[in-house]
């Protein structure tokens, strides 16, 4: 003889693929982070220029090869110090062009 469905385990059921659906769809809609990797050395750091788009999360990763610096960006809200042999990473979304 063939067992009713238990309706309450059908209603857990669509529950949980409903919450791993919208899992799903959100991490499609959001954009991936841009990451960019910037070099420090004596009076310079490589790449000196990056562009990056408006509204589009970015992820610098900092190193330096020499001695310790400082970075800043004033318009932005960014200030780091850039350690030698350590990776520093500063994660913002361009909320304007300048």
């Amino acid at each position: 003889m063939k067992r009713p469905k238990d309706p309450s385990r059908i209603l857990a059921a669509a529950i949980v693929l409903c919450f791993f659906g919208s899992i799903v769809v959100a991490a499609l809609a959001s954009p991936p982070d841009q990451v960019i990797k910037i070099t420090a050395r004596r009076f310079e750091y490589s790449p000196n220029e990056i562009k990056l788009k408006k509204g589009v999360p970015a992820v610098l990763e900092f190193t330096s090869l020499d001695r310790p610096h400082g970075f800043s960006c004033p318009d932005f809200g960014i200030r780091t110090d850039i350690v030698p042999g350590k990776v520093n990473t500063v994660r913002f979304v361009p909320d304007k062009a300048i």
